[in-house]
């Protein structure tokens, strides 16, 4: 889960989960305002989990497995891989660049 660098506030999931839809360089912690950025790490992790279904899906095709299930299985897929984003969510005092 994040957490604050500044005031080490746990966040929960919930405002974790709101933090990730808003497309936005810099979120502001809840208990002390500070402003926090995505790390690297959490960036890099999160992008990792959110290609896990598509990597399912290469594999049930691969093993022609009907498309209605295949379908099925993704959708499964990607609502667990959002729902599991937040616990993925790492913060940092400064912003990092991928490059």
């Amino acid at each position: 889960m994040a957490q604050c660098n500044n005031c080490q506030h746990n966040w929960s999931w919930s405002y974790s989960f709101k933090k990730l839809f808003t497309f936005k360089d810099e979120v502001y912690c809840p208990s002390c305002e500070t402003a926090q950025y995505v790390s690297k790490r959490g960036r890099n992790h999160m992008s990792m989990v959110a290609m896990v279904p598509m990597f399912i899906c290469f594999v049930l095709i691969a093993f022609n497995v009907q498309t209605s299930v295949v379908i099925i299985i993704e959708i499964i897929g990607y609502i667990l891989a959002i729902l599991t984003l937040p616990f993925f969510y790492k913060l940092s005092n400064e912003k990092e660049y991928f490059f």
